[in-house]
């Protein structure tokens, strides 16, 4: 979990917090937002192989995450990365201020490590905080591309079998 206000390139390892499935901070410099916490709390309890959990609300995910039916299409390669491996909570509870958030989140996602949450963001777990990380930054160039192509207002060419 970062610290509030914080960028990706100013991020040092020791913001990065670790706590405890109770919210107890095991290492890092900082405290645990409450809203992260019930988010990521319910996910690493209900998923034991996802060591790293990273939710965020990144501009290009995020916009299919919000419009009707919003879907990562398997239309072009680098989406396809991501085939059979994303969940879809459409279910958006409001501020994650208590586990059942997470709980229902973390249900969502059953055994797929990628969540897309309706109104919300996305989720992404993984065995290391570099899969992860990998994972999301591949995932929202998917999404941007995604969102570029349908500014031309056609429909997407399905990829040949």
């Amino acid at each position: 979990m970062t610290p509030q206000g914080f960028h990706w390139s100013e991020l040092k390892a020791s913001d990065i917090v670790l706590c405890h499935r109770d919210g107890r901070v095991l290492d890092g410099e900082h405290t645990v937002e409450p809203t992260a916490y019930f988010i990521h709390a319910p996910i690493r309890t209900g998923r034991p192989a996802a060591k790293a959990v990273l939710h965020t609300h990144m501009p290009y995910a995020t916009s299919l995450a919000i419009v009707e039916d919003g879907r990562l299409e398997m239309v072009e390669q680098g989406a396809l990365r991501f085939h059979n491996r994303i969940a879809y909570d459409d279910g958006y509870g409001g501020l994650a201020l208590n586990h059942q958030e997470g709980d229902r989140i973390a249900d969502a996602m059953a055994y797929k490590p990628i969540a897309f949450l309706g109104h919300h963001g996305v989720v992404v777990t993984a065995s290391t905080m570099a899969t992860a990380f990998d994972d999301l930054d591949y995932l929202e160039r998917a999404a941007q591309v995604q969102t570029l192509a349908k500014m031309h207002g056609k429909p997407f060419r399905e990829i040949p079998r």
